[in-house]
């Protein structure tokens, strides 16, 4: 819960809803999870960093971005599904199983400040290593054998010419 005033106001209130919880529901609040915060410092809520921050006019503004935890939990699903264990298939075929957890991942991030943070982060660092690291793991024999047939189709053309990411 969000609230305006001193600290002690907070606590104050914060000991109002806890008792209002145990009488009414017969729930008790969390020791763990329920602290009293300034906005400027941030919290972490349900996978999002909540802070306010200047903006670049001097005008102060509340952003509510991935946390750390939840980018390492995503970034770790991708690497384990484009690791080395993954060489042997093709490139559509690890596409199609990292494209439901990018789209899962954007779809409950949309309503936060994580354009930035999803692109730079995850699409940049790990999805194109991934196709880099693969098209030179995966082409170097096949470039060796057809060095005197011409150009080979690498994975990075491969993927755009014929298939498309959808975020």
């Amino acid at each position: 819960m969000l609230a305006h005033g001193t600290k002690s106001e907070a606590e104050t209130l914060k000991a109002e809803i806890g008792e209002l919880l145990a009488r009414r529901l017969k729930m008790t609040l969390s020791v763990e999870k329920t602290h009293i915060t300034h906005i400027d410092d941030g919290f972490v809520f349900l996978g999002f960093h909540i802070q306010r921050r200047p903006w670049y006019d001097g005008r102060r503004v509340v952003l509510t971005i991935p946390s750390k935890p939840a980018l390492a939990s995503v970034m770790h699903k991708i690497k384990k599904l484009t690791g080395r264990s993954t060489t042997s298939l093709s490139l559509e075929q690890v596409l199609r199983s990292v494209n439901p957890v990018l789209r899962g991942w954007t779809a409950y991030f949309r309503y936060g400040a994580s354009k930035r943070t999803l692109f730079s982060l995850v699409l940049r660092s790990y999805c194109w290593e991934a196709v880099r690291s693969r098209e030179t793991a995966c082409c170097r024999s096949s470039k060796a054998r057809s060095s005197s047939r011409g150009p080979t189709r690498t994975a990075a053309s491969t993927l755009s010419r014929a298939t498309r990411i959808r975020a």
